[in-house]
Protein backbone atom coordinates (compact mmCIF):
# COMPACT_ATOMS: atom_id res chain seq x y z
CA UNK A 1 0.00 0.00 0.00
CA UNK A 2 2.68 2.44 1.35
CA UNK A 3 4.54 1.69 -2.46
CA UNK A 4 1.49 2.32 -4.29
CA UNK A 5 0.97 5.75 -2.14
CA UNK A 6 4.78 6.61 -2.39
CA UNK A 7 4.79 5.99 -6.37
CA UNK A 8 1.49 7.44 -7.34
CA UNK A 9 0.40 9.54 -4.78
CA UNK A 10 -3.68 9.89 -3.76
CA UNK A 11 -4.50 7.82 -6.83
CA UNK A 12 -1.99 4.93 -5.67
CA UNK A 13 -4.00 4.62 -2.59
CA UNK A 14 -7.37 4.54 -4.77
CA UNK A 15 -5.69 1.57 -7.12
CA UNK A 16 -4.92 -0.30 -4.10
CA UNK A 17 -8.36 -0.11 -2.44
CA UNK A 18 -10.06 -0.98 -5.44
CA UNK A 19 -7.27 -3.88 -6.23
CA UNK A 20 -8.03 -5.31 -2.99
CA UNK A 21 -11.70 -5.12 -2.91
CA UNK A 22 -12.28 -1.12 -1.25
CA UNK A 23 -15.00 1.19 -2.18
CA UNK A 24 -16.96 3.07 -0.30
CA UNK A 25 -19.02 5.30 -3.33
CA UNK A 26 -22.15 4.79 -3.30
CA UNK A 27 -23.29 1.90 -5.78
CA UNK A 28 -26.30 3.40 -8.11
CA UNK A 29 -27.78 1.28 -10.56
CA UNK A 30 -30.33 2.36 -12.96
CA UNK A 31 -31.77 -0.39 -15.51
CA UNK A 32 -31.02 0.79 -18.60
CA UNK A 33 -32.74 -0.79 -21.92
CA UNK A 34 -30.91 -2.83 -24.30
CA UNK A 35 -29.40 -1.79 -27.42
CA UNK A 36 -29.59 -4.66 -29.21
CA UNK A 37 -31.27 -8.10 -28.32
CA UNK A 38 -29.16 -11.31 -29.41
CA UNK A 39 -28.73 -14.85 -29.08
CA UNK A 40 -25.87 -17.64 -29.66
CA UNK A 41 -25.27 -21.11 -28.60
CA UNK A 42 -21.85 -23.29 -29.30
CA UNK A 43 -23.31 -26.86 -30.00
CA UNK A 44 -21.73 -29.68 -28.28
CA UNK A 45 -20.90 -31.49 -31.61
CA UNK A 46 -22.07 -31.11 -35.11
CA UNK A 47 -25.38 -31.02 -36.63
CA UNK A 48 -26.31 -32.21 -39.69
CA UNK A 49 -30.07 -33.23 -39.71
CA UNK A 50 -32.10 -29.97 -41.09
CA UNK A 51 -34.46 -30.76 -38.96
CA UNK A 52 -32.62 -30.35 -35.61
CA UNK A 53 -31.10 -27.61 -36.82
CA UNK A 54 -34.71 -25.45 -37.72
CA UNK A 55 -35.51 -27.09 -34.14
CA UNK A 56 -32.19 -24.92 -32.46
CA UNK A 57 -32.99 -21.73 -34.76
CA UNK A 58 -36.69 -21.91 -33.65
CA UNK A 59 -35.79 -21.96 -29.98
CA UNK A 60 -32.94 -19.53 -30.50
CA UNK A 61 -35.22 -16.85 -32.46
CA UNK A 62 -38.12 -17.23 -29.96
CA UNK A 63 -35.80 -16.14 -27.09
CA UNK A 64 -34.93 -13.67 -28.76
CA UNK A 65 -38.29 -12.42 -29.80
CA UNK A 66 -39.43 -12.75 -26.03
CA UNK A 67 -36.37 -10.41 -24.97
CA UNK A 68 -37.52 -7.97 -27.87
CA UNK A 69 -40.95 -7.84 -26.32
CA UNK A 70 -40.34 -7.37 -23.35
CA UNK A 71 -38.09 -4.31 -23.52
CA UNK A 72 -40.98 -3.46 -26.08
CA UNK A 73 -38.57 -3.08 -28.66
CA UNK A 74 -38.52 -3.69 -32.82
CA UNK A 75 -36.27 -5.81 -34.76
CA UNK A 76 -35.43 -2.72 -37.44
CA UNK A 77 -32.41 -4.63 -39.09
CA UNK A 78 -32.78 -8.93 -38.23
CA UNK A 79 -29.18 -10.88 -39.28
CA UNK A 80 -28.59 -14.44 -38.79
CA UNK A 81 -24.95 -15.48 -37.91
CA UNK A 82 -23.79 -18.87 -38.09
CA UNK A 83 -20.42 -19.63 -37.57
CA UNK A 84 -18.60 -22.85 -38.58
CA UNK A 85 -15.51 -24.06 -37.02
CA UNK A 86 -13.58 -26.70 -38.78
CA UNK A 87 -10.73 -28.42 -36.58
CA UNK A 88 -7.66 -30.04 -38.16
CA UNK A 89 -6.66 -33.25 -36.86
Amino acid sequence: KEVMVKKFGKHGLQMWEYANGIDESEVRYLPEKPKGIGNSITLPENVTEIEKLEEILLSLSEHVTYRLRKYKMKGVRPWLFIALLLLMM
